[in-house]
């Protein structure tokens, strides 16, 4: 029993023993758990001197050790069916899912072997401190600061004390950014946010430690104000920005393979805590977009990054889109083989976001599609830039979202814009030979007729037909010109025994689309001619073309399209995308355009940029609708319905609607229009429009009509007793006459609806408004300029339509359809309105004058010069009239005449100055200004009228204007030019033509300029001069036309090369 005592006894103790060294040894790892985290910033600017405070962490990642944190991986259900088609008749988006919160990495269990024992973990700090390393006994500590490896660096040095981590924000340009300016060119930056990166080994005879890493941050700032992860990158200087390193060279050939470095990761979330850290292979990415300062860049995730460390992870195991990120099955995607650091492309120095926002908004598209998040970027500590960390299409990206085995995944892409857009497609990954079968399709394809049936059925047997017609829709809706000769890729799964079960279709995905959303093209350029037309020898449009001959695909497309633009590309889901994105990067912009000084990024580039973005969407929608059924010859049965809200009630069936009310009808199908008209106005009448450009005038304030066609309602009516100074208006390719009464008449070109009717692109005489006392078109464009109108009502009400490439519409909704103007909060009628090329003038009566629209010249002021304005800014008090031309604003304040915006040509001064953002004065006894095209008129008090611009008056000679005020007559009324030819109507009403006179417009003949005025008529009230036609109004009503009429400026809905004196009697206009 005394043995087994003793016994007993022996083993209690050693049970107690190894209990407390166990203990001894957990206590001897130091690990320190950062204070709570107060998140309200002390400062805002990037600049942070302040040095009192606790740790910027709130939680505690792992200590640094040997072996990075690996969570456990999660496995992949390949059990189940494969996903089927949504169809294109009835789609079903997915909803994705909310972000959720970081999760919290899973503790890294003390190592065994010997290591280097930080005393703080990697992260953000709040004060500086002494971090204090410690290994085993006997073994000598090296270490670095400066990113590099301490086990070959030269720079390593002895531990011998604790190391000081000081303050990170308001530093000098690190050596690495200073390296990488001076081997580029680039500026240094005036200061950086340099962070400490700590790279530790140990050494005892031939034992040697693994190196263990950790970054830090000392700022009471950086996690309250940025409030993303930070992604810090260390690896060998000489690697990465000297003349033979990665980021210097790659532009020599940025078409080629990308060279690869190692390097070693660390991620940090959103609060500063340290998740992970692990040795990576770099190389840079992109093709142009290299060229900006910024740079893209690439991070591979293997397990032998670094061939002399052992235990390195493979896949990155951070959920960095917070959940956002899933298969095909739903789950979510928390591991990576591959991350993007992407500058955002071509967008680089303007949102930040452009690409990254048209994939988001295209997530429950039948495309494949990249997430994205912001992060902070530091290289050996230095501050490099806020990046779009971003997914990357490989084989992996679909193992991962599809579950198919990596060497089953074939992908195919479009030649580099070096090739001919119609070259052959490349294996991006897979083996040689991958691409016949794609090639056999494309020559089925386009060499059967797919109309029929038997021939489309194969077609649709190998290609996932919902994956092609998204990937146009996504690309042609955004206007997306870096493709289709480029940024195309096409993949499969090529083993139809795949454990995954999934088909061998040939799918589609986007990416690249940085030229879209007004990057590269306006918002109303036609995608479907640029795409079906322009592109059709690329190899993907030769497919699509091919499809388009089976009319059952040319309707599901449409139908498609359709769905898509009323549900999923909807202005208000967009502009939700668009916000929370810009909010997320907005802190990071200023010190991103700081870091990179000299690439064009800024805060005000950032702010305008998104401005356009959603200016883009707010209109992108109904131009896409126009061009696809022009483009696809459907005929759309809709009808809109327009009027004055003031003016009455109108009811459409029985039901109450309001003015730009759109809604189709069937065939043969009766539709009973009733108005109601309030006291004090006048019914005029109910003008109904049809797709040919014909109107029929209603009398009866109830009409039942049973429409064929695209049809336009107008419902009229006017302030009883108006009228108001008759007046006519020329655009390039239409005319508007405001008659005595306040009846508004427009006829002409109508491609871009710039009669606020949707008709075929001529447009017979028509009544389009009535209650109007004024109205004015775009000026000082040419025959393919964008036009849009404004007319100004009895009640102060500005309504607009057409182009509004630049918001110069002055409000969101179809730019098809007379809506009101969002006016600027101003306590006072409007007086008048006046149309450049894109920018708009609005005059209240007070004599406040605000613009909206272009202002890449500053013609709107100093505000977001070389950008655009989508609310109406001030521009001048006092103001008696002003004119708009094509980049120019003219008025008169205080009896002085003044100019703002392009000075090009010296239309404004005799000065070297290209464009002028604040007034210049130009004339200081002036009564009427009147802008042109690359020209001024000024009318001074004695009515004498003047010229000064790029015309040379003696001569004529373009390009030859001395930026002087050249008297051209006396006794001037009025004068009006477009096209370098004038219409100057005297005050004893006789109209003079001066100019170009290609067509006659300025005098009978041949003459080709016409320097002197010539006497065109008399007893002529009003004049308008248009490109290259010309348009009397005489005392008695009639209207007098002539000159080049390829855009049916007759009014007959006939157009001609040119049309000789044509007289409208003034009873067709009542």
């Amino acid at each position: 029993m005394k043995k087994v005592f003793i016994s007993v006894l022996i083993s209690i103790i050693i049970f107690v023993l190894s209990t407390v060294v166990a203990c001894t040894v957990q206590s001897d790892s130091n690990k320190q758990t950062p204070d709570v985290l107060d998140t309200t910033p002390e400062i805002t600017s990037p600049v942070d001197t302040g040095l009192d405070g606790t740790p910027d962490n709130s939680s505690v990642g792992p200590t640094g050790a040997a072996t990075p944190t690996e969570n456990i991986p999660k496995g992949t259900d390949n059990t189940q069916s494969t996903p089927g088609n949504t169809g294109m008749s009835t789609p079903t988006p997915t909803p994705k899912p909310t972000p959720k919160p970081t999760a919290k990495p899973t503790p890294t269990p003390v190592s065994k072997d010997p290591t280097v024992t930080f005393s703080k973990n990697g992260g953000v700090y709040k004060t500086r401190f002494d971090l204090t390393l410690t290994a085993d006994n006997g073994y000598t500590i090296y270490y670095t600061t400066d990113g590099s490896d301490p086990r070959t660096s030269t720079t390593k040095k002895t531990y011998t004390s604790a190391i000081t981590i000081s303050q990170s924000m308001g530093q000098h340009a690190g050596p690495l950014t200073v390296a990488t300016s001076s081997a580029l060119g680039f500026p240094v930056p005036s200061s950086q946010i340099i962070g400490t990166v700590v790279k530790a080994y140990a050494v005892k005879g031939n034992l040697k430690t693994p190196v263990v890493t950790n970054s830090y941050f000392v700022s009471s700032s950086l996690v309250a104000t940025y409030d993303m992860p930070i992604v810090s990158i260390s690896t060998k200087k000489e690697d990465f920005t000297t003349k033979t390193g990665i980021y210097v060279t790659v532009m020599q050939n940025p078409y080629d393979t990308k060279e690869r470095i190692v390097g070693y990761v660390e991620f940090f979330d959103e609060t500063g805590t340290k998740q992970t850290g692990q040795y990576i292979q770099i190389s840079m990415n992109g093709n142009g977009s290299l060229a900006n300062h910024m740079k893209s860049m690439r991070l591979y995730f293997k397990k032998d990054a670094d061939p002399s460390v052992d235990g390195n992870p493979g896949k990155l195991k951070y959920d960095i889109f917070q959940g956002a990120a899933r298969d095909t099955y739903g789950n979510i995607i928390d591991s990576f083989d591959r991350i993007l650091l992407r500058n955002s492309g071509n967008d680089c120095p303007h949102t930040m976001i452009r690409d990254a926002f048209m994939q988001k908004a295209s997530a429950s598209m039948n495309v494949d599609y990249l997430e994205a998040r912001p992060v902070l970027v530091f290289v050996n500590g230095e501050f490099w830039g806020m990046y779009n960390a971003r997914e990357r299409y490989d084989d992996k990206y679909f193992n991962a979202h599809y579950g198919i085995l990596e060497d089953n995944i074939a992908i195919l892409e479009a030649p580099t814009p070096l090739k001919p857009n119609n070259g052959k497609y490349e294996v991006n990954e897979g083996n040689p030979g991958d691409e016949k079968p794609w090639e056999e399709l494309i020559k089925y394809a386009t060499s059967h007729n797919l109309a029929i049936q038997e021939y489309f059925d194969y077609v649709a047997s190998q290609v996932d037909l919902d994956s092609l017609v998204d990937h146009f829709i996504a690309n042609m809706y955004f206007a997306n010109t870096d493709w289709p000769g480029n940024n195309v890729k096409v993949w499969r799964n090529k083993n139809e025994n795949d454990p995954s079960g999934f088909d061998t279709k040939w799918r589609f995905l986007i990416q690249d689309m940085d030229y879209g959303c007004g990057f590269g093209a306006s918002v109303s350029t036609d995608m479907f001619r640029h795409t079906l037309a322009s592109s059709a020898g690329a190899v993907v449009v030769r497919l699509f073309n091919a499809c388009l001959k089976n009319p059952q695909f040319k309707q599901d497309f449409y139908d498609r399209f359709m769905y898509v633009l009323d549900n999923i590309y909807t202005e208000e889901k967009l502009i939700s995308i668009i916000d929370s994105m810009a909010a997320e990067r907005k802190s990071g912009i200023a010190i991103t355009a700081q870091r990179w000084s000299g690439g064009g990024l800024s805060t005000s580039n950032f702010n305008s940029g998104v401005e356009g973005l959603r200016s883009f969407v707010r209109q992108r929608g109904a131009y896409v609708k126009t061009h696809m059924r022009t483009y696809l010859n459907i005929s759309t049965k809709e009808i809109t319905v327009n009027y004055q809200e003031n003016i009455g009630t109108v009811s459409f069936n029985g039901e109450k609607i309001e003015s730009g009310f759109t809604t189709t009808f069937d065939t043969g199908e009766k539709i009973k229009i009733t108005v109601g008209i309030k006291s004090g106005y006048s019914f005029v009448g109910i003008g109904v429009t049809t797709a040919d450009g014909a109107q029929k005038l209603y009398t009866d304030t109830t009409i039942t009509l049973s429409p064929v066609s695209r049809t336009t309602i107008t419902v009229l009516a006017k302030k009883k007793n108006l009228t108001t100074t008759p007046k006519i208006v020329t655009g390039p390719k239409n005319v508007y006459y405001l008659t005595a009464n306040g009846n508004l008449y427009a006829w002409g070109d109508n491609s871009k609806y710039q009669s606020g009717m949707v008709t075929n692109s001529i447009l017979k005489k028509a009544l389009i408004a009535s209650n109007v006392i004024d109205v004015a078109t775009s000026q000082g464009g040419n025959s393919s300029a964008e036009p849009y109108v404004l007319i100004l009502t009895d009640d102060g009400t500005v309504y607009s339509f057409g182009s509004n490439s630049y918001g110069q519409l002055g409000r969101s909704g179809d730019p098809n359809v007379m809506l009101p103007v969002v006016l600027p909060d101003v306590n006072s009628k409007v007086k008048a309105v006046s149309c450049g090329l894109d920018h708009t003038l609005i005059l209240f009566e007070n004599g406040e004058l605000y613009g909206v629209g272009n202002n890449t010249y500053g013609q709107l002021g100093p505000k977001n010069v070389g950008s655009h304005l989508s609310s109406f800014v001030k521009i001048a008090d006092n103001v008696t009239t002003m004119s708009a031309a094509r980049r120019h604003t003219l008025f008169i304040s205080n009896g002085k005449a003044y100019g703002l915006g392009d000075n090009r040509w010296y239309k404004l001064a005799a000065t070297s100055t290209a464009y002028y953002s604040t007034p210049v004065e130009m004339h200081s006894n002036a009564r009427a200004v009147i802008a042109g095209e690359h020209s001024s008129f000024i009318i001074d008090n004695n009515n004498d009228l003047y010229y000064i611009g790029w015309r040379n008056v003696s001569n004529f000679n373009s390009g030859a204007g001395d930026g002087k005020l050249h008297k051209i007559m006396s006794n001037v009324k009025s004068v009006s030019m477009q096209e370098d030819h004038a219409l100057i109507v005297t005050m004893d009403n006789k109209c003079y033509g001066w100019g170009l006179n290609t067509y006659s417009q300025t005098a009978p003949g041949s003459t080709a300029i016409q320097t002197n005025p010539y006497l065109l008529g008399s007893d002529i009230i009003e004049a308008g001069a248009g490109a290259w036609f010309s348009v009397m109004l005489e005392a008695d009503g009639d209207i007098v036309i002539w000159g080049k009429n390829t855009s049916a400026i007759s009014g007959t809905g006939i157009a001609s090369e040119r049309l000789s004196k044509l007289t409208l009697g003034a009873a067709q206009f009542k």
